[in-house]
């Protein structure tokens, strides 16, 4: 036999394996299994991993595919009824030329759509239905339609953002590859079985470009609300926790020498009688990924500004140094460490740390105010770091986009800013008498953040997504 016809048979035997397969998985009982899908690190993922926890506490069993690059919530890892399927992220170099960004791009692409085809084929059991976080769109929208075909089973988006305008951030409005993933988006986007929105812009935005909610036409905007983890820190838990992370990080480490941290003081080495310093500084903390959307050198102009005021003659004595933390990792972290080595700040100091996942619930609950400088690439989406700090009763100071209004209330639960110095006139305004007293605006706005009745995000998704999802069916075992 020769080469051709053993290609032939080859290709014969593919595709009657593949066609055995297809035959059998869409006929094979679902029992109550879904798959939740995010092509991202899972444990920097919270709205994927609080759709997980939902599903499995409605019923479901979950098979949760993603990158494992952090770990993930304690209810999503230690969860029985949740199966946390890894696939690996793919990097390429960053490069500038045109033609190489092109290539890393489908290098990438097919190499993370081979991962997702191999995971969808062969790993998991025949689900219920497929839901997804959008962005990116590209290639996991595709793949994911073809598998809710493969699987006959309904495919539900969840709109974080709209990938397309992601991609723009960094090839341009205007480049082919922006203009096919919106393509891809919008299209897929019209034929699945429901759409989640984070936010009613959102919704608005993909009714005028054909896209309905649902294939009943209701209305699904899934906001995102503070998981239960996250309130005020107690002293004691404070003073734990900046003892544990003054052994990481130099700036948690009281400036006087002392064998303690700059917070909190104990009269005894376990802890058992706690107090906060009477010369500790003010904390103010923002997160972020380091990505493009968001714009740090207005944060640190802010604070070169509020430096300067503070060692002025009119404002001495009257403000507190500042520990400013910024939480998190991405690609653009080592860029801006090195713009803070160069300010030289005498009352400002910064610490950049990368928390263990329940460690950054305790120190957004331990902070004095939060600052978001999230530029939402569509201006479609809400920055779900101010939902965590609105959930540990923490002001914020947030720069100004489209639907920032939908979550922030200037002057009643935070402040909105546009530029640098704006951000540092509401800080002097905020922190002034701190810590012997706290302002009237920070207390104004402590109460309006604290008196907002929002539900928990499970009983969010229990009163918004579950009604709208097919019942689980028989437990059945893997």
């Amino acid at each position: 036999m020769g080469v051709i016809e053993c290609a032939v048979v080859f290709c014969l035997f593919l595709i009657t394996l593949l066609l055995t397969l297809f035959i059998y998985k869409r006929n094979c009982v679902r029992g109550n299994n879904v798959c939740v899908v995010v092509l991202g690190d899972i444990g920097r993922s919270p709205r994927t991993q609080y759709h997980a926890v939902a599903l499995a506490r409605a019923g479901y069993r979950v098979t949760l595919i993603g990158y494992m690059e952090s770990n993930p919530i304690k209810d999503v890892g230690s969860n029985p009824s949740i199966i946390i399927m890894p696939i690996e992220s793919v990097s390429t170099k960053n490069v500038t030329n045109g033609i190489a960004q092109i290539s890393n791009y489908v290098y990438k692409t097919v190499l993370l759509a081979l991962q997702l085809v191999r995971s969808f084929m062969f790993c998991i059991p025949s689900p219920e239905f497929i839901l997804v976080q959008n962005p990116p769109s590209i290639p996991i929208l595709p793949v994911v339609a073809i598998a809710s075909i493969f699987y006959g089973c309904p495919l539900v988006i969840d709109w974080h953002n709209l990938g397309h305008s992601i991609l723009a951030l960094s090839l341009g409005k205007r480049h082919p590859f922006v203009r096919i993933s919106a393509g891809i988006e919008y299209f897929i986007g019209r034929r699945v079985y429901l759409n989640i929105c984070v936010t009613k812009a959102m919704s608005v935005h993909l009714k005028e470009n054909g896209i309905e909610l649902s294939q009943n036409h209701n209305t699904t905007v899934l906001y995102d609300r503070p998981y239960a983890n996250f309130s005020r820190t107690n002293i004691k838990e404070k003073h734990k926790l900046f003892e544990k992370l003054k052994h990481s990080y130099n700036e948690f480490k009281c400036i006087d020498g002392t064998d303690g941290n700059l917070f909190t003081t104990s009269t005894y080495g376990a802890g058992t009688d706690v107090s906060v310093r009477s010369d500790r500084p003010a904390m103010v903390i923002s997160s972020t990924s380091w990505t493009p959307d968001e714009d740090f050198s207005i944060l640190l102009k802010a604070m070169a500004i509020y430096d300067a005021i503070c060692s002025s003659n009119e404002y001495e004595g009257k403000l507190p140094k500042v520990l400013c933390v910024i939480t998190g990792k991405g690609p653009l972290k080592s860029y801006y460490e090195e713009e803070i080595d160069k300010l030289n700040l005498q009352n400002v100091t910064f610490c950049t740390p990368w928390l263990e996942t329940e460690e950054y619930p305790k120190l957004l609950g331990s902070a004095d105010v939060g600052v978001s400088l999230h530029l939402s690439s569509s201006g479609l989406d809400l920055p779900m770091k101010v939902v965590d700090m609105f959930g540990c009763g923490l002001p914020v100071c947030a720069v100004s986009f489209g639907c920032l209004p939908e979550l922030v209330d200037h002057g009643r639960n935070g402040l909105v800013f546009r530029e640098s110095a704006q951000l540092a006139e509401q800080l002097v305004d905020l922190l002034a008498g701190f810590p012997v007293e706290t302002s009237s605006l920070l207390e104004e706005l402590g109460h309006g953040v604290r008196s907002s009745s929002w539900s928990d995000w499970l009983s969010e998704w229990d009163a918004v997504v579950r009604p709208m999802l097919p019942p689980p069916g028989p437990k059945l075992s893997r």
